[in-house]
């Protein structure tokens, strides 16, 4: 299976609540794909044996484990980007 494989299909995202393509849940994630990538797609192809074909073990571990920050230190993280950003 090819990466861009599935890329024209799409499906409801629970998070964001309209419909998305596969492309957008294989990238979200800093070029990664989203943590509930196998919970939503494995109903429509093996995208458990889609992520093996196409990521490393340490790359899909690193996209499937749980981001433990709450919300607001997620948000805290994008100010400081942007501030180092303009500071420069």
């Amino acid at each position: 299976m090819s990466l861009e494989e599935h890329d024209e299909l799409s499906r409801r995202c629970p998070p964001l609540g309209g419909a998305v393509p596969f492309y957008y849940c294989r990238t979200v994630n800093s070029k990664l794909p989203c943590q509930r990538i196998v919970q939503c797609w494995s109903i429509k192809f093996d995208v458990e044996g889609w992520l093996t074909e196409n990521y490393s073990q340490e790359e899909i571990e690193k996209a499937l484990t749980p981001d433990t920050r709450s919300r607001l230190q997620k948000i805290l993280e994008i100010v400081d980007k942007v501030k180092s950003g303009r500071e420069k």
